[in-house]
């Protein structure tokens, strides 16, 4: 039962996100905050009883990332859609994230037996486009200093450019290697 709980954790922060993304079009901040705030402790905690329980699974290993990329990218269109997130940023985000689905996929097609690594700077701007996500919400609750904002929006435009020329990058050396994969 224990070896359950990360993938359990997973499911339910997938499934939290069309409430989440309703509460934001309804400008209920505050519930809005909260709740995506249960959704990155779930995912932490998901992560946390993987390796506690040594309970990875391969059912956890593809549905956690996706579970991440739903939120963020509901986030991210969402945010874009009133205005409080730049659209060229959103079409950015969206845009490197196709790229590395995409990429993932022909990888898993053509060479099912290899894998390209998860980058640190993939994990970075994760954790920089959840941290504008929040302060964005933030935002609307209290006003956030300027300059705190203006650095998150651009720590997430330069995390976004560089992990998706590296993503792009490990998919090619797949590709001209034959399944080498080590970006």
């Amino acid at each position: 039962m224990l070896a359950q709980i990360p993938n359990l954790l997973t499911v339910v922060r997938l499934l939290l996100v069309p409430w989440f993304a309703m509460l934001l079009l309804d400008q209920q901040f505050d519930l809005a905050l909260i709740l995506f705030v249960v959704m990155g402790i779930s995912d932490g905690l998901d992560g946390y009883f993987a390796r506690a329980f040594n309970a990875t699974s391969p059912f956890g290993a593809a549905v956690d990332p996706l579970a991440d990329k739903v939120m963020l990218l509901a986030s991210f269109v969402i945010l874009g859609h009133m205005n409080l997130l730049e659209a060229w940023l959103v079409l950015l985000v969206v845009g490197r994230d196709v790229l590395i689905i995409g990429g993932a996929l022909a990888g898993h097609l053509f060479f099912p037996t290899r894998q390209l690594s998860v980058l640190k700077i993939g994990k970075i701007n994760t954790f920089a486009q959840i941290v504008l996500v929040m302060s964005v919400i933030v935002n609307q609750l209290l006003l956030l200093p300027q300059w705190w904002m203006m650095s998150l929006f651009w720590t997430v435009v330069a995390t976004t450019v560089i992990s998706g020329l590296w993503y792009a990058q490990g998919w090619i050396r797949v590709l001209m290697r034959n399944g080498e994969a080590h970006p």
